[in-house]
C-alpha cells in the first residue's frame, strides 16, 4: 500500500514538472556529499522617481507678471522614458491653480517642459495626456543635469488687483509610467 501511495506521488509530481509547473529545485541524495538547486527569480516593476524640484519665490514687482521655475528629474528605471504628468494646486479650484492669502485667491498658469515636448500648459488635478519622453532611463538624478522644467506665471492683473500678503500655494506633481 505504501509503495502504491509513492509511486502515484512520483506520477503527479512528474506530471507536474512535464507541465510547466514552478516547481524547479532539485534535491539532494543520500550519500557522501548531496547537491541541491533552486532557481531564484525576482520581479523589478516599473518605477518612476521626479526629484531636483525647488521652491519658487519672490518679490511681486508692479507691472509685471510674476515667473519662476524649478528644474525637475524624471527618472525611470527602464522602458521608453515616456510618463503622464498630473498637478495639483492645494488651493486650486476646478482647473485653476491659485495661491492664497487668508481667504484671497490669485490664479496662477503652471507649464510643464519635458525638453522635447515644449512647454505644455497644466490644468489642476488633471491627467496630461502629452507623450511626455524625456524621462531619464540612466540616472536616478539625471546625472546631475534635470532635464524637465516645471514654469509658473502669475499675471500682473491678478496680482495687481489684491492687498498686501504673501499669497502662496502648494504644488503636487505627480508622475506616472506611460
Amino acid at each position: 500500500m505504501e509503495m502504491k501511495k509513492l509511486v502515484k506521488g512520483l506520477i503527479v509530481a512528474g506530471a507536474m514538472v512535464a507541465g510547466g509547473s514552478a516547481i524547479a529545485a532539485t534535491q539532494g541524495t543520500l550519500g557522501l556529499t548531496s547537491t541541491g538547486t533552486i532557481d531564484i527569480s525576482v520581479g523589478v516593476g516599473d518605477q518612476i522617481q521626479i526629484t531636483a524640484l525647488a521652491d519658487i519665490t519672490g518679490p511681486y514687482v508692479p507691472g509685471t507678471d510674476f515667473t519662476g521655475s524649478s528644474p525637475a528629474c524624471v527618472y525611470r528605471n527602464g522602458g521608453t522614458g515616456e510618463f503622464n504628468v498630473t498637478m495639483t494646486s492645494a488651493n486650486g479650484s476646478g482647473t485653476d491653480f491659485q495661491l492664497n492669502d487668508a481667504g484671497t485667491f490669485v490664479v496662477y498658469d503652471v507649464t510643464f517642459n519635458d525638453s522635447v515636448s515644449g512647454a505644455i500648459n497644466m490644468d489642476n488635478n488633471v491627467l496630461n495626456n502629452t507623450d511626455f519622453t524625456n524621462a531619464n532611463t540612466t540616472s536616478p538624478t539625471c546625472g546631475g543635469a534635470p532635464q524637465s522644467t516645471i514654469a509658473i506665471n502669475v499675471p500682473d492683473a491678478n496680482l495687481g488687483a489684491v492687498a498686501a500678503g504673501t499669497y502662496a500655494d502648494t504644488l503636487t506633481i505627480v508622475v506616472a509610467p506611460r
